[in-house]
């Protein structure tokens, strides 16, 4: 997968477009017999199929697999540091559900993160800090009771880090492409 290897969302996209021709779908211009030269149409089924929509899905899908990878690494770190905040870039592009959730903190072991260890939906830019219990006192931070969050979409209500990703991944291409 793109991630595992670093690949680069060209090379992604250029991986990608073969087996979407597969699907019936076409995009940008690439024609089975000779790669990006004949004008194929960008629809399956009247459905558009665009660079952003394949954009979309390998930003996702690395912000996923980096939830993979720092889920685990975070889980084997959870003794030193057992108070895990959620970080949020706010700006005019932050989800009403990542607005919520800027700088809250709960244990490493709670319930709340089955369900909102991000990404949390689709382009998600949140990602969690491990404190000890001085640097979470430092910085003037408390363990959150969980009042006034949004519920993520049903969906994306997992821990990416305890789910079966590649399955995931298949079922964001489906939706994403609405085949």
């Amino acid at each position: 997968m793109a991630c595992e290897s670093g690949q680069t969302f060209q090379i992604f996209k250029r991986s990608l477009t073969p087996f979407l021709w597969d699907l019936g779908m076409k995009l940008d211009n690439y024609s089975e017999e000779g790669g990006r030269n004949s004008c194929a149409p960008n629809r399956l089924d009247n459905k558009k199929l665009t660079t952003k929509n394949l954009e979309l899905i390998y930003r996702t899908f690395g912000s996923f697999y980096y939830g993979v990878q720092r889920f685990a690494a975070m889980t084997e770190n959870s003794r030193s540091r057992p108070y895990w905040e959620y970080d949020v870039v706010v700006d005019r592009n932050t989800s009403a559900l990542c607005k919520t959730l800027v700088d809250k903190v709960f244990l490493f072991d709670s319930p709340f993160w089955e369900k909102f260890y991000p990404p949390n939906h689709p382009a998600c830019r949140a990602f969690i800090r491990a404190f000890t219990k001085e640097e979470l006192d430092g910085r003037n931070l408390t363990i959150c009771d969980g009042s006034g969050i949004i519920h993520p979409h049903p969906r994306w209500a997992f821990n990416p880090g305890r789910t079966n990703w590649k399955a995931f991944f298949d079922n964001l291409v489906i939706k994403t492409l609405g085949l």
